[in-house]
């Protein structure tokens, strides 16, 4: 049975521990504080993010991006280091669907080298190193990462703002 000092010590460090966790959070400096972005800025950026996308499925499925499919559709430079995937036929024919569903949108710059996503998802210290193209698994760690979440949680920080919800309640 504890002694009625270890109690006292106790609840002594509980009175004490907000006090003590408010103290060591660091005060962040206004260049690091977010920028509050407005809906368009929002929606331009998702733009963005869904042609990436559709970039990257066309380019892994067959080879060609959206200029190849819808000449004069979009402008911008080819996106840097994006090669076929090792997929089986239904595997990239269902790529080159999901890469159509998206065409249509503006785009900015892009790399899809290996060695991008290798230092994304931090495994370039591998040997040999991590190669999204390499095959179906690796591709699919890649594109469900890309579509699943970075889309979905992309949405529910933009449809808030368009609908007027404020988002700090």
């Amino acid at each position: 049975m504890a002694s009625r000092s270890c109690l006292y010590v106790v609840l002594l460090l509980l009175a004490f521990q907000s006090t003590v966790i408010k103290a060591n959070v660091p005060v962040v400096p206004p260049q690091c504080r977010p920028v509050a972005a407005g809906t368009l800025a929002r929606i331009e950026f998702l733009a963005n993010l869904v042609i990436g996308v559709a970039e990257f499925f066309l380019r892994s499925s067959n080879g060609t991006g959206i200029e190849d499919i819808a000449p004069g559709l979009v402008q911008g430079p080819v996106p840097i280091g994006a090669t076929l995937a090792t997929l089986d036929d239904n595997t990239r024919a269902d790529m080159r669907q999901f890469g159509l569903a998206l065409v249509g949108n503006l785009r900015p710059p892009l790399n899809f080298s290996a060695g991008v996503f290798a230092s994304i998802l931090n495994l370039s210290a591998l040997t040999p190193p991590f190669n999204v193209y390499g095959g179906q698994t690796q591709f699919f760690l890649v594109a469900e990462s890309l579509t699943s979440s970075l889309l979905q949680n992309y949405l529910a920080q933009v449809i808030p703002s368009i609908i007027g919800i404020n988002q700090l309640q």
